[in-house]
C-alpha cells in the first residue's frame, strides 16, 4: 500500500484536529490494512481496518482529541 499526501486538515470548535489520509493499494492483488495508535484516548481513527482491492484507494481519518491531551509518553501512532 502507497501512502499518498494528505487530502485536507482541519479543526473543529472543540479543538480536534482531524487529517484525511489517503492509501492506494498498488499491487495486483487485494491487500488489507490496519491502523494502530498507543493512545485511543487522544486519536480516533476511521476506518481503522479494511481490504483494498487492486488499484483501490480508501480516505482514513485521523481525529487528534485535543481535550483529551496529557502528553507524558510518547505516541506512536502505525499504518500497516
Amino acid at each position: 500500500l502507497n501512502q499518498t499526501k494528505n487530502r485536507e486538515n482541519r479543526c473543529n470548535s472543540f479543538g480536534n484536529i482531524s487529517l484525511i489520509m489517503k492509501i492506494t493499494n498498488r499491487s495486483r492483488s487485494r491487500q488489507s490494512f490496519k491502523v494502530k495508535c498507543t493512545s485511543n484516548d487522544l486519536f480516533r481513527i476511521r476506518p481503522s481496518v479494511g481490504v483494498l482491492d487492486r488499484a483501490e484507494s480508501a480516505y482514513i481519518t485521523l481525529t487528534y482529541r485535543f481535550a483529551h491531551s496529557h502528553l507524558t509518553t510518547f505516541i506512536y501512532l502505525l499504518v500497516y
